[in-house]
């Protein structure tokens, strides 16, 4: 029984251990530009976040995260995160798919994992983030349309022609 007992009680604390609070950030402001700067890593956690949970309604955190992670991507001075006709096509298709694209721009240009790539290196590390989400049957994202030519061309290997008509 103390066993069974231990094993919840270390169970429950790892989970809530490993869970995401965004809630603090739900009214954050950035008043000055450097603010943007220190906060580089929770823009980086929030883009992580959203990129590895399924979009539902009850999900307050996901949508701090999305919330202060739109807030930093809009002003800061560092990176310009431009979203391209093949990822506007992406984004209109799937209403749900609009801040997973955001959020994958961010996490290529913050995560030092990912070398920091420019150019189609960008966009292309960036769509291969897309398609892993989309691509990941338990967040049930039906590819429609654009985003169903999207899913086909990760398939058929010519992702990187895809982003660049």
């Amino acid at each position: 029984m103390k066993y069974i007992l231990s094993l919840s009680l270390i169970i429950l604390f790892c989970d809530y251990g490993l869970s995401q609070n965004f809630s603090v950030y739900k009214d954050f402001k950035f008043a000055r530009p450097e603010q943007y700067r220190e906060q580089e890593q929770m823009a980086l956690e929030a883009s992580k976040f959203i990129l590895s949970t399924k979009h539902t309604q009850e999900n307050t955190e996901r949508l701090y995260a999305i919330q202060f992670m739109m807030k930093w991507m809009e002003g800061t001075p560092d990176h310009n995160l431009e979203i391209k006709p093949w990822l506007a096509g992406i984004m209109k298709t799937d209403q749900f798919l609009y801040p997973v694209g955001l959020a994958a721009l961010t996490r290529v240009a913050l995560d030092e994992k990912l070398g920091k790539p420019e150019g189609d290196k960008f966009q292309l590390e960036a769509a291969n983030l897309i398609a892993d989400y989309v691509g990941t049957k338990e967040y049930s994202i039906r590819a429609r349309s654009t985003v169903k030519k999207f899913m086909q061309a990760k398939e058929e290997g010519k992702l990187k022609e895809f982003i660049e008509n």
